[in-house]
């Protein structure tokens, strides 16, 4: 009797569990969080400046909204070109964001949309872990290919027939998903096929670091990137930008989701030892930043061994295997660079956590 029990009391945790944890579909690619430069100088005057973005980690669907996909959440479908694996189009940006909140609802997500009445202003909240449409950087930084880009002009090639529906391809006419060649983060048709919504106003770039940017804060026209089936080549590279009105609707436009990552969402410090005002010690030579960005200007590399404040914990980031915040840190008395040069009490800069003790 106490066996049977056991098992039912098993069988209900597991039930429990499985249905508490939030599943990560199979479509949805995760893209490791990191730096890269955003924009063009050879592009259109809105794709300049370039300029150095930090990206937290997201996941990404591999493809655009199908249409079956649509009519599972929405019941209906106002494509011009129907068929159950053609990207949805003719939905305008709000249509997109309403399919995001009822998917998440559908899979007991939290909903990251929410409309103020007063300024009638749809608001997303970024801690929510439920669909939304990505922001202007995250598409770009998953369409050059994330920390595994090769620098390509289209999303995965140099060769545009290798990877995009666009106006010179067979057929005059949006595509089947995923019949193109992937880019290296397996996402298919981030060039051309249709446009993509994203989040963002269009809005000037900065030639400041950006740090998980979100756009302009208001605007008349919301991004689309990507390019699509009726579209030049030059409008299906990584850094071509346009916009439409958030109402408009088009046989060329349609979108792709992400979700916010588990570690993202719960700014989780990784290591216990890491606070704010404690003392530690570097575990190897380590390379002090001026910025939390690996590439960034390097201030000085700290001796195996020397003595650090933290100031300020930062963002989560895998470094050489290792998940672990970036740390603001003082420099203290008596310490060496790795040439055995003192560096100077008080130097402030940027080290990554993962290599203190």
């Amino acid at each position: 009797m106490k066996k049977k029990t056991y098992k039912i009391i098993l069988f209900t945790l597991i039930h429990f569990i499985l249905i508490a944890i939030p599943v990560i579909s199979q479509n949805m690619v995760l893209v490791e969080g990191g730096t890269f430069q955003m924009g063009s100088n050879s592009g259109d005057d809105s794709e300049k400046p370039v300029h150095d973005v930090l990206i937290n980690s997201f996941y990404i669907s591999n493809h655009e909204v199908t249409q079956r996909e649509w009519e599972d959440i929405m019941s209906d479908n106002n494509s011009q070109y129907k068929n159950e694996n053609l990207p949805v189009q003719n939905i305008n940006w709000d249509e997109a964001v309403q399919y995001c909140n009822l998917r998440s609802s559908r899979e007991g997500l939290n909903k990251c949309y929410s409309f103020e009445e007063k300024n009638g202003q749809i608001k997303c909240d970024w801690n929510m872990n439920g669909y939304r449409l990505p922001t202007e950087a995250e598409w770009e930084y998953s369409a050059r290919g994330g920390k595994k880009s090769q620098k390509k002009i289209y999303s995965g090639s140099n060769e545009i027939d290798i990877v995009s529906w666009y106006f010179s391809s067979i057929g005059d006419t949006v595509h089947n998903v995923m019949t193109k060649t992937p880019n290296e983060l397996g996402l298919y048709d981030m060039s051309g096929n249709v446009w993509e919504w994203c989040w963002d106003w269009f809005g000037k770039y900065s030639d400041k670091l950006q740090k998980n940017p979100v756009g302009a804060i208001s605007g008349t026209h919301r991004i689309i990137r990507g390019g699509a089936w009726d579209e030049e080549e030059n409008c299906c590279s990584v850094s071509y930008r346009e916009g439409a009105d958030p109402s408009f609707k088009s046989d060329n436009i349609g979108f792709r989701i992400v979700r916010t990552t588990v570690s993202s969402t719960e700014g989780k410090v990784l290591q216990p030892s890491l606070s704010v005002n404690i003392y530690l010690r570097t575990k190897s030579n380590l390379r002090l930043h001026e910025m939390p960005v690996a590439s960034k200007t390097i201030i000085k590399t700290m001796q195996k061994g020397t003595l650090v404040k933290i100031l300020e914990i930062g963002d989560v980031e895998i470094i050489d295997g290792i998940q672990s915040n970036w740390v603001r840190v003082e420099i203290q008395p008596e310490s060496k660079d790795k040439e055995g040069n003192t560096i100077q009490l008080g130097t402030i800069g940027w080290c990554f956590g993962g290599y203190l003790e």
